[in-house]
């Protein structure tokens, strides 16, 4: 067993865990002067043409990769922010923990580059929407909805599951440019 061990010794931790949630994106672009806002959930129609195109969608798989690794960004800068938040004022609440870390990333607004990468691709969408940028502002929500166990994923065949989503980032409303 010893020499078993010592030559054919196999470390399983660099496995990841299975994902606890999904992440989603969404923009809500809304106009000044009307006051209408229209809403789109970025991600799920990339996914859809993704898995329609395969192999043949390369455009897809490159939107996704640099959207959603965007918003993954922004959920692990918070998650960051939150715990030095902790260390440095351990006697407040976890939400004073959670909303100090958003404003500290809504603050850099623009600058903050996945929230600019984020920016420039509703530019995008909103040109091939026709959406009129004269007194137009988006905003961006991204959220995570939660996977059910491993042992619960056959409830995720049901067309009726729905997972609980939580906001996880919201900018202000952001000037097209």
């Amino acid at each position: 067993m010893y020499v078993f061990e010592n030559f054919f010794f196999q470390r399983w931790s660099f496995f990841a865990p299975p994902p606890q949630s999904n992440n989603r994106l969404y923009y809500v672009f809304q106009n000044k002067y009307s006051g209408k806002e229209k809403a789109y959930e970025v991600l799920a129609p990339i996914f859809d043409k993704k898995r329609k195109t395969a192999p043949f969608n390369s455009k897809e798989e490159a939107l996704d990769y640099i959207l959603s690794g965007s918003a993954t960004n922004i959920t692990d800068a918070i998650r960051e922010l939150t715990d030095i938040s902790k260390m440095d004022f351990p006697d407040s609440t976890e939400m004073y923990h959670i909303l100090s870390a958003q404003k500290k990333i809504n603050d850099q607004g623009l600058d903050y580059l996945p929230v600019r990468t984020l920016y420039n691709y509703a530019i995008i969408m909103a040109k091939k929407d026709s959406i009129n940028f004269e007194g137009t502002s988006i905003k961006i929500i991204t959220t995570q909805v939660q996977m059910p166990k491993f042992k619960d994923r056959h409830k995720l065949l049901s067309t009726t599951y729905k997972g609980k989503e939580e906001k996880v980032f919201e900018t202000n409303f952001l000037p097209l440019k």
